[in-house]
C-alpha cells in the first residue's frame, strides 16, 4: 500500500514538473511571437542612418508612384529630396513598409511616433506662397530643415522649417532687408508658424 502511495505521490509530482515546463515554453514562444509581430520591432521599423551608413543613397517609395530620395549627410544629417524640393534633418527617421509604400516617422520628445506625411515640396510650396517667395535657394538664403518645434507650451510637432531673407520696398522708396520664417507642420500641412515684419503691408517685393 505504501508503495502505491510514493508512486501515486512521484506520479503526480513529475506532471506538475512537466506541466510547468510546458507552460514555460508557450510562453516564452508566444512572447517571441508578439515581440515579431510588434509594429516597433526593428525588423519592421529600420533606422534609416543606419541603413545609408552601407549605402549613401536612397530611394524611398512614399507614395503609389511617387518616390523620394534620402541622403547621409555631413554632421549625421540627412537630406530628404522630393521633387526638386530640399530638406535637412537631424531627427532619426525610421521606415516602416507596408504593402505598396513606405511610412516615414519620427519619435518625439514627448514620446509621439510622428509621421511624415507632407514631403518636402509640398511644405515648400505652402511656405512659399504664405511667405509671397517665388523660388528657395541660395539667391536668398533660404533653408528647408524638419525639426521637432514646440507649441503652445505642453504641445510638440513635426514641422519643416522655411527661412528666407526677403528684399523689401518699403512705401515704393526705402530698401530693407529682413529674415522671414513659416514652419509648416509635417503631418497635416497646416501652417502653424509666420515671422515677418510687421510693416510688411506697407512693402512690396524689391
Amino acid at each position: 500500500m505504501k508503495k502505491v502511495i510514493i508512486l501515486l505521490f512521484l506520479s503526480i509530482f513529475l506532471f506538475s514538473i512537466v506541466s510547468a515546463v510546458y507552460d514555460e515554453t508557450i510562453t516564452v514562444q508566444r512572447q517571441g511571437e508578439l515581440r515579431t509581430a510588434s509594429p516597433g520591432n526593428s525588423q519592421q521599423r529600420i533606422e534609416i542612418k543606419e541603413r545609408l551608413r552601407e549605402n549613401t543613397e536612397e530611394e524611398i517609395l512614399v507614395e503609389l508612384n511617387r518616390t523620394i530620395r534620402v541622403r547621409l549627410e555631413e554632421k549625421n544629417r540627412i537630406r530628404i529630396r522630393s521633387n526638386k524640393a530640399d530638406a535637412i534633418t537631424e531627427l532619426n527617421l525610421t521606415s516602416e513598409e507596408t504593402e505598396n509604400k513606405t511610412r516615414l516617422r519620427v519619435m518625439l520628445s514627448n514620446g509621439r511616433n510622428a509621421e511624415i506625411k507632407i514631403m518636402p515640396d509640398t511644405a515648400s510650396e505652402t511656405a512659399l506662397a504664405r511667405l509671397r517667395l517665388k523660388v528657395c535657394n541660395e539667391t536668398n538664403n533660404c533653408t528647408i530643415q524638419l525639426k521637432e518645434v514646440a507649441q503652445n507650451r505642453n504641445e510638440t510637432r513635426l514641422a519643416y522649417e522655411v527661412r528666407a531673407e526677403k528684399q523689401y520696398r518699403i512705401l515704393g522708396l526705402f530698401r530693407a532687408k529682413r529674415n522671414i520664417e513659416s514652419k509648416v507642420d509635417a503631418e497635416t500641412g497646416e501652417v502653424i508658424f509666420e515671422k515677418k515684419p510687421w510693416w510688411s503691408f506697407l512693402a512690396v517685393d524689391a
